[in-house]
């Protein structure tokens, strides 16, 4: 079984290549249709829909027949559609601990976890984190492909089940969130937001992928945490965490040589544990205008607060959020839900700090 998996995969690697002429750089100048569906064949793409009563209330298929979720999905409540990262799946800390974080302070939004395959959740356990990478470079081909099942799940769940695109907000984290952007994008950017958490930049902006890149028009809100470095803006509103180092990652710099990778993977995560934060805590991130990232590296931004980092954030200008009282309590590296109320400073000896910045012809890239 597993053999033929692999010989499988090797086929959809090779295809692309060998079914064009000219370089292979975009899934889109391929026979499409006969590469996608290969794709999705042997790396399948589900939904699942979680209730605050019942986890795994109902699971659907883009393709299939009959109504999606039957009749559970209620057209007068909000979806929020979460869109896990490469190398990972539906049941690691991400999707798990923000769909949990939902059901716990909005019970009535309705939570869809998108479990798609093509991005390799198995693989890190086979083969180990390095290895892992390699598939990277396959994900981003295949992403298009997911893109459009994604699509099609959000279009016959308006259509269906008469959900508003106004109630509908997707949130990825990493490669989740370029997917999210591409689902936005093929459904005219009518989606009320997007919620993009230290977005993948590896292949995006300078390729022919940039077509599905995540954008300002992907959706009509696009709201984007940056907490890594090799960062550009993408939304129509882009905080930067930290100068994108963060607080309690630094003690990753202790171990060569594999100190950058972790410290990066370090300040990666923290995007999707500040997201679980403000959710489970509206005010914890408070912001202020700023009109730049570099106005930000120059401390020349606006004094008084104007908004506050969340996924109720909904702003048009430029933004710097600072917070020297803010006290989080991350143990392990993972954001502890329970404990948010009692609020014990137990691993940033240094205030967080986070920029808006709306002009999408400055990169923020350091």
């Amino acid at each position: 079984m597993i053999r033929v998996f692999w010989v499988h995969l090797i086929w959809l690697l090779v295809f692309p290549l060998a079914s064009t002429k000219e370089p292979r750089l975009s899934v889109s100048r391929t026979n499409g249709e006969v590469f996608c569906a290969a794709v999705h064949k042997v790396l399948p793409t589900k939904f699942h829909l979680r209730t605050r009563d019942h986890f795994n209330l109902s699971s659907a298929t883009a393709d299939q027949k009959g109504k999606i979720f039957k009749n559970h999905l209620k057209p007068d409540k909000d979806v929020v559609v979460i869109v896990h990262e490469y190398l990972r799946g539906c049941y690691t800390s991400f999707t798990v601990e923000t769909t949990k974080a939902y059901h716990r302070t909005r019970p009535k939004v309705q939570i869809v976890n998108v479990c798609w395959n093509a991005g390799f959740p198995f693989l890190s356990s086979n083969v180990g984190e390095p290895l892992g990478s390699l598939g990277y470079l396959p994900a981003t081909m295949f992403l298009p492909c997911v893109g459009d099942l994604i699509a099609k799940f959000l279009k016959r769940i308006h259509q269906e089940s008469h959900v508003p695109w106004n109630r509908i907000t997707l949130i990825g984290h990493s490669l989740g969130c370029q997917l999210a952007g591409d689902a936005g994008n093929k459904v005219g950017g009518k989606l009320r937001k997007i919620i993009a958490l230290d977005p993948a930049t590896p292949r995006y902006g300078f390729t022919p992928l940039t077509k599905s890149l995540l954008g300002p028009m992907s959706a009509r809100n696009v709201i984007v945490l940056h907490t890594a470095r090799f960062q550009f803006n993408m939304g129509t509103a882009d905080f930067y965490a930290n100068a994108e180092d963060q607080p309690g990652c630094e003690t990753y710099l202790k171990f060569v040589p594999s100190a950058v990778v972790y410290f990066w993977l370090c300040s990666h995560s923290r995007s999707y544990q500040y997201f679980i934060e403000s959710v489970l805590k509206p005010d914890a991130f408070p912001a202020r205008k700023c009109a730049s990232y570099e106005k930000m590296h120059e401390g020349k931004c606006e004094k008084k607060n104007s908004t506050y980092f969340g996924p109720d954030t909904e702003v048009n200008w430029d933004l710097l959020l600072q917070n020297k009282g803010r006290e989080a309590v991350l143990l392990n590296g993972r954001l502890q839900p329970e404990d948010v109320k009692n609020h014990v400073h137990e691993t940033h000896s240094a205030y967080d700090e986070f920029v808006c910045s709306l002009d999408w012809n400055t990169k923020g890239i350091p």
